[in-house]
C-alpha cells in the first residue's frame, strides 16, 4: 500500500527496497529490493536520504520507533506520504513518517505526532491527538478529541468514542466499540 500511495505522487520516486527477509535482486510490486538494513550508509553516501518505514508490527510495535530513531541519528529523513485519494485538512499539523493511505479522513485540527500509519478508510475527526508510532487499521473511526500515546493499535472497524484517552502501547481488537480510558500496555478485547 506505500508503495502504491508514492507511485502515485508526483512528490517522490521509489529508488528501491531494503528488506532483510527478501533476496537482493527480487521484486516487489515491480520494485527492486536493493539491500538490507545493513545498507542505509551507503545509500546515505549516495545522496539517497528519504525513507519510509513501512512495515508494522503486531507486538513490540515500539521496534518501529527505535528503528527510527536509530536511522535519524545516521541522518535519513522521514517525508509524510499522503495518498492522492486521502483527505488531510489544511489545519491538521503533521510531524514526519507519517502513512496515510487512500480513503483515510484527517479532520480539522488533528495533531500527528511521528511515524503514525492511518490505513485504509480510517477516520480520525477534528481536534484528535496521536502521538507517536500509532497505527490506525482499515475503517477504524475516531470521534473527536481523543487523545492516543505513542506505540498503539486500534484494530479494523473498531470505534473510538470522544474525547477519551488510549494508553501507551495498548492494542484495541477489531470491531470494538470504546467508550471508556483504556490503560497503558493494555489489550482491549471486548466493547467497554
Amino acid at each position: 500500500m506505500c508503495i502504491d500511495a508514492l507511485e502515485i505522487s508526483t512528490d517522490y520516486q521509489v529508488v528501491g527496497l531494503l528488506d532483510d527477509k527478501v533476496d537482493i535482486g527480487d521484486n516487489v510490486l515491480k520494485i527492486p529490493v536493493i539491500g538490507n538494513l545493513n545498507c542505509i550508509k551507503e545509500l546515505i553516501e549516495i545522496n539517497i536520504t528519504s525513507f519510509v518505514i513501512a512495515f508494522g508490527v503486531l507486538e513490540r510495535r515500539n521496534k518501529r520507533f527505535e528503528l527510527y530513531t536509530s536511522l535519524k541519528e545516521l541522518g535519513c529523513k522521514f517525508p509524510n506520504i499522503i495518498h492522492p485519494r486521502a483527505i488531510v485538512e489544511k489545519t491538521v499539523e503533521l510531524g514526519e513518517g507519517n502513512v496515510i493511505l487512500a480513503g483515510a479522513n484527517i479532520g480539522s485540527s488533528v495533531k500527528l505526532g511521528n511515524l503514525n500509519y492511518i490505513n485504509n478508510n480510517s477516520l480520525v475527526s477534528h481536534d484528535c491527538v496521536l502521538i507517536d508510532n500509532i497505527h490506525i487499521a482499515p475503517a477504524a473511526a475516531l470521534a473527536s478529541s481523543i487523545i492516543i500515546e505513542s506505540h498503539v493499535l486500534v484494530g479494523m472497524n473498531t470505534t473510538l468514542y470522544f474525547g477519551i484517552k488510549i494508553g501507551e502501547s495498548s492494542t484495541i481488537l477489531n470491531g470494538l466499540t470504546i467508550n471508556n480510558n483504556i490503560e497503558k500496555n493494555s489489550v482491549q478485547k471486548s466493547n467497554n
